[in-house]
């Protein structure tokens, strides 16, 4: 007997948290911990960013990517984690992500988040 939630209320899920509903991402240095608060870039705040569900089934961003500008004081560093809040500033935090490559910045840098996804295959209850 399985248990847990099947992968269409998974889907269901994660198209209520994310399609077609605002969300802001926080750029992080680090792991972003359980509330997506710690190890925080220094970059110009979150960005705004919108997801879509594909015809593949792949939640993704839609729209132009969401562009930080690394404050010009910062030293050598590396975005490694990111994370998804319901809010600008405050908000709920609702996800964390992690870096498929990590990218090194310096003060002044822009950096561009456009290739993040989401989707549930092989769910096992």
């Amino acid at each position: 007997m399985g248990i847990g939630p099947s992968p269409a209320t998974v889907n269901e899920w994660v198209d209520l948290t994310f399609v077609n509903r605002p969300v802001w991402l926080q750029l992080h240095t680090g792991d972003p911990g359980t509330n997506g608060a710690s190890n925080i870039a220094n970059v110009d705040g979150r960005q705004l960013v919108m997801f879509t569900r594909t015809s593949t089934g792949i939640v993704q961003p839609t729209g132009d990517p969401a562009v930080f500008v690394v404050d010009a004081a910062a030293s050598d560093t590396s975005i490694t984690h990111g994370s998804l809040h319901t809010a600008a500033e405050g908000g709920v935090w609702v996800w964390n992500l992690i870096a498929v490559s990590p990218t090194a910045v310096v003060g002044g840098d822009e950096v561009k988040a456009g290739s993040m996804e989401f989707r549930v295959t092989g769910w096992i209850a």
